[in-house]
């Protein structure tokens, strides 16, 4: 275990769980775990009773989305790209000491839930595909039906 875990155990246990259940999750299930929670996300986000505003605008429910999400997250839209500068998850697995070129399952457990809200505002099916994931964004693909 890095030093920066271990160091997150003493500080912050709650954190230290989150990154550790997600590492766990990723090490043990792959990208079975990525589908598991991207879906678990999709349908908590489809089913909690958030107030918003229902628009046909995807710039509209971008914006809803987030005011929904409030200082955890913050993204833009860049055609049919969400783009995420602030993440929560990606300040703690930095905090961590984990650099990943791709996005760990709770990663795509936040991804669902996005997508989950962002069908409930739009009253469309909406999915989000995660591009890429960096140091300083991350990118997910808009596909609605």
């Amino acid at each position: 275990m890095s030093d920066n875990l271990l160091s997150m155990a003493r500080g912050d246990p709650s954190e230290f769980i989150l990154l550790a259940i997600s590492l766990s999750l990723k090490e043990t299930w792959g990208s079975t775990a990525n589908v598991a929670l991207y879906r678990s996300g999709k349908e908590l986000g489809k089913s909690l009773g958030i107030r918003f505003e229902k628009t046909l605008s995807l710039e509209e429910a971008v914006k809803e989305l987030e005011r929904i999400l409030g200082n955890a997250w913050k993204g833009r839209l860049e055609g049919d790209k969400l783009v995420f500068d602030k993440c929560v998850l990606r300040d703690l697995y930095r905090r961590g000491g984990v650099e990943l070129d791709e996005p760990l399952p709770t990663c795509y457990f936040h991804i669902g839930f996005c997508a989950g809200v962002l069908e409930r505002i739009l009253g469309r099916k909406v999915n989000l595909k995660a591009m890429s994931r960096g140091p300083l964004s991350c990118v997910e693909q808009i596909i609605m039906e």
